[in-house]
């Protein structure tokens, strides 16, 4: 009995352990993933904030035509 006992403390105990490590292990590949996808849009963040700060008559011709193209969609 106390055998049993003592197997399923350890086992309790190791079960606990590995859970704690799995939590952390995909807290750590969520947040990389996370960055991962901040970073892959910081481009395209650029490329908007520029296109914002640009007046029209500045913009290339093929830019404003993708514009117009895009807001006659809408």
């Amino acid at each position: 009995m106390a055998a049993a006992l003592i197997i399923v403390g350890v086992v309790s105990l190791w079960t606990a352990g590995l859970a704690d490590w799995i939590v952390a292990y995909a807290t750590g590949v969520a947040q990389f993933g996370i960055w991962l996808t901040l970073f892959s849009l910081l481009p395209f963040t650029v490329l908007w904030v520029s296109l914002k700060r640009m007046s029209f008559s500045e913009m290339p011709s093929t830019t404003a035509r993708a514009h117009w193209s895009v807001q006659l969609k809408i």
